[in-house]
């Protein structure tokens, strides 16, 4: 059986609107703080705030629309926050690169 976390980064990596988007690393890091910290819910909230900025709008709806629902269907990560919060930090790099999983 695969490890669930390698799927959703395998899933994460081939979705186009993913692969659009150019993340800033400290908007990722900020979305992930808030992630570990107080859960998907503020993470959803954080986001939606921030549709109304012009220059984080892309990356607040691909995160709201395409990264946050692949989260939410893992048990896993809705037990330990931290580690959809690691997915979310990496985001950019798993677009960037060509990983092997």
């Amino acid at each position: 059986m695969a490890d669930p976390i390698e799927e959703i980064l395998r899933e994460l990596k081939d979705n186009p609107q993913v692969q659009d988007t150019r993340f800033k690393a400290n908007f990722l890091n900020n979305v992930a703080e808030v992630y570990s910290r107080d859960g998907p819910g503020a993470a959803k909230v954080f986001l939606l705030a921030r549709l109304d900025r012009r220059e984080l709008q892309h990356q607040a709806q691909t995160l709201l629309d395409e990264v946050l629902p692949v989260l939410d269907r893992s048990d896993k990560i809705r037990h330990r926050p931290a580690i959809g919060a690691y997915i979310i930090k990496t985001l950019d790099t798993l677009r960037r690169k060509e990983l092997s999983l």
